[in-house]
C-alpha cells in the first residue's frame, strides 16, 4: 500500500506492473499517487468503483481522485458504493449531505430496498441487542484522581510556556509561531517529557473507561518508566545509577512524575491492578459483559466475531484480557488496527501492512476465532462467516454504527452494543441511533426529492 507523496518512479511501477491485467484492485491512496505522478489518466479507466464512496469530501483521496475525474474528459464511469452516504444530527442536515456528496461524485443515486428478497440473501438483517452496565466505584475514583492530574498538568505546561492568556480568536498561523517561539526559549526536553508524561495519561483515562483501572495503572507504569528513563539517562547531574524522577535541569518533568507516583500510591491500586488473579482479570463490569456474550458460543465447532474498541490501547489490553481469560481459552483473538504513528505493534503506533495481512488471513482462517479492533475494521472487511460483533466502545455516530453492524454477514447475526449507564455515553448513543434513523429516512425519500 504506497502511502501519501510516493515518488513517481514507485507510482509509475505500480501501474506498469498492473497494465497486464483489465481489472485493478487499489487503494484510493495509490490510484491518487499514480494519477500525480502522471503515470495514470483517466481516458485510461473504462469504469472507476468506489467503494465507501461517502469519502468523497474534503482532503481525502477518494476526494482529490474526484478532481482529477473533472479535470479530464469525463468519458470514464463511475460508480459509487456506500451502506452509509451521510451522518448527520438532524433530517435538514442529512438531506443537505446527501444533495453535497451527489454533487462531488457527479452521481445519480440508485437506492436498494433493504427488505429486497434477493439482497437479503447476502446482506441479512441483523439483530441488535443493547446492554447496559455500570461504572465500577473503583474506575470512577481512580479516573477522577486522574482526570485531576491531567487538567493540572497542562495547566502547568500553559505557565511554562506562557500560553494562558492566548485568544481563541488569534488566527492560526501567529498562534503557531509564538507558540514555537515559547518553545524555542524554554528547556525543550523538559516540555517534551512532561507532554509524554500527559499523553500517557490520557490514554490511561481512555483505558480506565474502557477495560478498567488495572489496565491503566499498567500502561501508565510502562509509559512512567520510559520518561524517567529519559530523564535519568539525559541528565547528567544525577548520581551515576539514579532511578530517580528528580532532576535539577528539568523541573517540570521531574516535579510531574513525583506528582503522579502519588496520585497513583494513594489511590491504593497498584497490588489490584498487577494481581493475576482470574477475577481480578475480569472484574470490569463492561469486560464481564463481553465475556458473558462470548461464552454463549463456547459450545460452537466454528465461531467467527469481530469487537470494536475505540483506542488501540484499548485493543492491546482487550485481546490481552480475552487471551488470559481460562473460560475463554476456546477462543483465538487477534489485535487489528490501523497504521499510525510510532513503532508498529506497540505504545502508540499501529501495525504495518503485512501485520494487518497476517492477523486478517488468522481471523479468516477456519474455526473460533475473534477480532479485536479498531475503527479500522469498520469499512471493507468482508468475512462471510462472522456471526456477532460486539460493540466494547459505544457508537457515536450513525455511520460508525451502520459500517460496524454491518462487518457481520452470516444469516441470524447479532450486533451487541455493550453501553455504560453514564448521561455521556447515554447521549452518545441516543445521538448515534438518531443519526442512523435521519440517514435511512432520507435514502427513503430521495424519489421524493427528485434527486435519483
Amino acid at each position: 500500500m504506497a502511502e501519501p507523496g510516493a515518488d513517481a518512479d514507485r507510482a509509475c511501477s505500480d501501474f506498469d506492473a498492473a497494465r497486464e491485467n483489465h481489472v485493478l484492485v487499489m487503494t484510493p491512496q495509490l490510484l491518487l499517487n499514480m494519477l500525480e505522478a502522471g503515470a495514470a489518466h483517466f481516458h485510461q479507466i473504462a469504469l472507476l468503483c468506489i467503494d465507501e464512496c461517502h469519502h468523497a469530501k474534503d482532503s481525502h483521496p477518494t476526494s482529490m481522485i474526484l478532481a482529477h475525474y473533472r479535470a479530464s474528459a469525463r468519458t470514464t464511469q463511475i460508480l459509487g458504493l456506500t451502506a452509509s452516504p451521510v451522518s448527520k444530527a438532524s433530517p435538514d442536515a442529512t438531506y443537505a449531505g446527501l444533495l453535497q456528496l451527489k454533487r462531488n461524485l457527479h452521481a445519480e443515486y440508485v437506492v436498494l430496498d433493504e427488505r429486497d428478497e434477493e439482497l437479503l440473501k447476502v446482506v441479512p438483517q441483523v439483530q441488535q441487542q443493547e446492554v447496559l452496565v455500570p461504572v465500577a466505584a473503583q474506575d470512577a475514583s481512580f479516573a477522577r484522581r486522574l482526570g485531576g492530574f491531567v487538567l493540572g498538568a497542562v495547566a502547568r505546561l500553559g505557565a511554562e510556556l506562557g500560553l494562558a492568556g492566548l485568544s481563541a480568536e488569534a488566527e492560526a498561523a501567529a498562534r503557531a509561531a509564538e507558540t514555537t517561539a515559547r518553545l524555542a526559549a524554554a528547556d525543550g526536553h523538559d516540555v517534551a517529557g512532561a507532554l509524554l508524561l500527559v499523553r500517557a495519561c490520557v490514554a490511561a483515562l481512555a483505558l480506565v473507561h474502557d477495560v478498567g483501572f488495572e489496565a491503566a495503572v499498567r500502561h501508565l507504569s510502562q509509559e512512567y518508566a520510559a520518561v524517567a528513563l529519559k530523564l535519568v539517562s539525559a541528565d547528567p547531574s544525577l548520581p551515576a545509577g539514579s532511578s530517580a524522577p528528580g532532576s535539577p535541569s528539568r523541573p517540570l518533568t521531574s516535579s510531574l512524575l513525583q506528582q503522579l507516583a502519588q496520585e497513583v500510591e494513594q489511590e491504593g491500586m497498584m497490588s489490584d491492578a498487577f494481581s493475576t488473579e482470574a477475577a481480578a482479570l475480569s472484574r470490569h463490569p463492561k469486560f464481564a459483559a463481553l465475556r458473558e456474550q462470548l461464552l454463549a458460543f463456547r459450545g460452537r465447532e466454528a465461531f467467527h466475531g469481530i469487537v470494536f474498541a475505540r483506542t488501540r490501547e484499548a485493543v492491546r489490553a482487550l485481546a490481552k484480557l480475552i487471551g488470559a481469560a481460562p473460560d475463554l481459552q476456546f477462543l483465538e483473538a487477534f489485535a487489528f488496527m490501523g497504521h499510525g504513528r510510532g513503532k508498529a505493534g506497540g505504545g502508540d503506533g499501529g501495525m504495518t501492512s503485512k501485520q494487518q495481512q497476517a492477523a486478517m488471513e488468522a481471523f479468516r482462517a477456519p474455526g473460533r476465532r475473534l477480532l479485536v479492533s479498531t475503527s479500522a475494521a469498520e469499512e471493507g472487511i468482508d468475512v462471510p462467516r462472522c456471526e456477532v460483533v460486539i460493540r466494547f466502545s459505544a457508537t457515536q455516530s450513525g455511520r460508525e454504527r451502520v459500517q460496524s453492524a454491518g462487518r457481520a454477514r452470516k444469516l441470524g447475526s447479532r450486533f451487541v452494543e455493550i453501553v455504560e449507564a453514564t448521561p455521556a455515553e447515554l447521549a452518545l448513543v441516543r445521538k448515534a441511533r438518531q443519526e442512523e434513523q435521519n440517514m435511512r429516512a432520507a435514502l427513503a425519500g430521495l424519489t421524493s426529492m427528485r434527486i435519483a
